[in-house]
């Protein structure tokens, strides 16, 4: 999962040293590491991947020595389920449409 976005090419690949030497696999995605490097503007922007469970770990190493400027964490990932609509709110909502349109039917039928 994408850990952050880093404005300069080279700062990412300190960072991905940093957390390689303290056994998190990472990846680096980005234009910059293409054949044709640019390193000016949305182009030079390199994300750095990460495997989900090692999360906390990563940005911890990363935050440690305090905010930078080059550097943007992404959101945390969401626990299964967070994101879901509790069932008696789905439950509600399809039995108000299906009871509002039967009563359209009924109303338009007679």
């Amino acid at each position: 999962m994408k850990l952050a976005e880093v404005a300069d090419p080279s700062a990412a690949r300190v960072y991905a040293a940093l957390l390689d030497s303290a056994g998190i696999p990472v990846q680096l995605q980005g234009e910059s590491l293409g054949p044709y490097v640019v390193t000016v503007g949305d182009w030079a922007v390199t994300e750095l991947w990460i495997p989900e469970s090692a999360w906390e770990d990563a940005v911890e190493i990363l935050t440690a020595e305090g905010p930078s400027r080059d550097l943007t964490l992404v959101a945390p990932p969401q626990p299964p389920g967070s994101g879901d609509l509790p069932p008696w709110l789905v439950a509600t909502a399809i039995g108000t449409a299906v009871g509002l349109v039967a009563l359209w039917l009924v109303a338009t039928r007679f």
